[in-house]
């Protein structure tokens, strides 16, 4: 009888770990998974003899690496996980088609460019470097190239 309750609690402690996968509880059911673990090891050193304690070792070093790689099939299948995954630097890529196709534009400085700051081209507030020029708020500037995300702009003539 003595050895039902260990093995309750592992039951139950691989279950909340699983769960710990598919819900997302911030790690509340994973400290509660290693709660009822850690209880059932005590049970198991406290109360049983060591033939016991071999044995659930054993069947912890067998089970608990399949259980992490159910529960990350689990969570791979849960609807409240991620389904698609973007493909590398996708939003990036986007942006920056968008921000070459502002080269040449017209914009407006909204803060100091000291060389860098704001501008404001086409209702859009981006961010800015100037060729070097100190540019003060509200002057117009010209958006010569794009580095990276940010634009490179010089005083309007």
């Amino acid at each position: 009888m003595k050895i039902l309750i260990p093995i309750f609690l592992q039951i139950l402690a691989f279950g909340t770990g699983i769960a710990e996968a598919i819900l997302p509880s911030f790690g509340l059911l994973m400290v509660v998974s290693l709660a009822l673990f850690g209880a059932s090891w005590w049970w198991i050193i406290t109360y049983l003899n060591q033939t016991a304690l071999v044995i659930f070792a054993v069947a912890n070093a067998i089970a608990i690496p399949f259980a992490i790689q159910w529960a990350i099939k689990l969570m791979k299948k849960s609807s409240l996980s991620l389904q698609e995954a973007l493909p590398s630097g996708a939003s990036m890529d986007s942006e920056a088609v968008a921000l070459q196709n502002l080269v040449g534009l017209e914009g407006v400085t909204e803060s100091f460019l000291r060389p860098s700051g704001k501008v404001r081209v086409e209702s859009r507030l981006l961010d800015a470097v100037s060729t070097g020029d100190f540019l003060e708020k509200g002057v117009a500037v010209l958006i010569k190239a794009v580095n990276g995300s940010e634009l490179v702009v010089v005083r309007k003539k």
